[in-house]
């Protein structure tokens, strides 16, 4: 069978980019073909940096002195053009999105078409793709189902989460998309509550497939070397997220911090801020860094440099005796490399997968977290000598299961299934 997933294949957020990979791996190890689209029509930007050697974590990973000041310096710098674009009404900004979306899908409507018609089923996913961000997923979505539609193919979405609010135009054209899916799964159960709301009676939830990037992208982990790793999660767009809530989240993590350089008998001797590809988490690790550097006696720190490429952002979470992540992807990539690992609810996704693999109590909610709890969970991880104990094999079980459930809702009888994961 060939499959055609459509996805945000070639997005800075390398967690789309695990998603995927991890994917495709999955249909490919039932013994189907994988092509894969960029949901957006986005040009291949970055390599996914996947070789035959294994990846060496070099300085190159992190900020240098000269850089850091050198990026210091310039966020002090704020362009016209680039304050223009933050000032813009919604509306604005949702009709350039129309007008780019359109124009994109008419350059590529005869593409496409041929693709379309070259395979089976189509798989819209995974991610946060049934979200209104500003007309953008949905338009993309619209126009490709659509398609779909047209040529009679079966497609549904795989591994998504819901948002909670939508506007007019971006639930309406969702609920488009959703009415002819012939198959919906969703990466944790809160998004069901979302999506009955776009006229979805009938779902299935399965886990992110990114927990399993530790089978494809191997990395050999040493013994503990007392590293604690912080994902640092940037001003975003969303419900939960404003700019006093933001301060008082980074005020938490720089008194942690302060907290962890006085408390030697954690074992922890090196924080090491990391990004899942975001500019703008690169930038708020470095201002954590610039808070708290020179008031450090114990404790040594670095700041990751912009991740270009999903095997350097596995070396260094493969390194961490521990990780506090914000960002999904930054919990669900050490947990596939057995990392323990303590999130920060902001977004529902994120307690989401924590209840799914029994580690509700390693989650702590984004607006009451405290350097306690964080201390505290900490400590409990230690006196298991750095492990976490969790409901993930079970998961997995179902997970691989997943291409027959989805052929089976299509109408199309699936053979070959051998579930092998390799290194490519």
């Amino acid at each position: 069978m060939k499959v055609l997933i459509i996805a945000s294949i070639n997005s800075s957020n390398l967690g789309d980019k695990a998603i995927f990979l991890t994917m495709k791996k999955l249909f490919e190890s039932h013994g189907h073909s994988v092509t894969g689209l960029d949901l957006n029509r986005r040009e291949n930007r970055t390599s996914i940096g996947i070789g035959g050697c294994e990846h060496i974590i070099t300085n190159g990973l992190y900020l240098n002195d000269k850089e850091l000041l050198a990026i210091t310096q310039k966020d002090s710098k704020v362009s016209f053009k680039s304050l223009l674009k933050h000032v813009q009404p919604d509306f604005v900004r949702r009709l350039r999105v129309w007008h780019y979306t359109k124009k994109s899908y008419v350059r590529h409507k005869n593409e496409w078409t041929e693709i379309f018609k070259n395979h089976d089923v189509v798989v819209f996913g995974g991610g946060a793709l049934l979200i209104d961000n500003l007309w953008n997923f949905p338009l993309a979505l619209l126009y490709a189902s659509r398609l779909a539609r047209k040529i009679e193919v079966p497609y549904g979405c795989v591994g998504c989460s819901v948002g909670e609010t939508f506007s007019c135009s971006g639930g309406r054209w969702l609920k488009e998309f959703l009415a002819d899916c012939s198959f919906v799964t969703l990466r944790d159960s809160m998004s069901g509550i979302s999506i009955r709301k776009l006229g979805v009676t009938e779902h299935m939830v399965y886990i992110d497939s990114a927990i399993r990037i530790g089978e494809i992208i191997k990395k050999e982990r040493d013994s503990a070397k007392g590293i604690l790793g912080i994902n640092v999660l940037s001003y975003v767009l969303h419900p939960r997220i404003t700019r006093r809530g933001i301060r008082r989240y980074f005020n938490v993590l720089r008194r942690l911090i302060e907290r962890i350089d006085k408390m030697p008998e954690l074992g922890l001797r090196q924080v090491v801020l990391f990004n899942t590809g975001e500019t703008s988490d690169m930038r708020a690790a470095l201002k954590l860094y610039d808070q708290v550097k020179s008031g450090l006696r114990n404790l040594g720190i670095k700041v990751c440099n912009k991740m270009q490429r999903l095997e350097d952002m596995c070396g260094v979470i493969s390194q961490c005796d521990v990780v506090i992540g914000t960002r999904l992807h930054s919990s669900i990539i050490p947990k596939s490399y057995g990392i323990p690992i303590i999130g920060i609810d902001w977004d529902r996704k994120v307690s989401g997968f924590y209840e799914m693999i029994g580690l509700k109590e390693f989650c702590f909610d984004y607006e009451t977290f405290d350097v306690e709890m964080i201390i505290d969970a900490i400590e409990k991880i230690k006196s298991n000598h750095f492990n976490q104990e969790s409901g993930l094999e079970e998961q997995i079980g179902r997970f691989n299961a997943l291409p027959r459930y989805i052929f089976q809702k299509a109408g199309i009888a699936e053979d070959g299934a051998t579930d092998k994961f390799e290194n490519t």
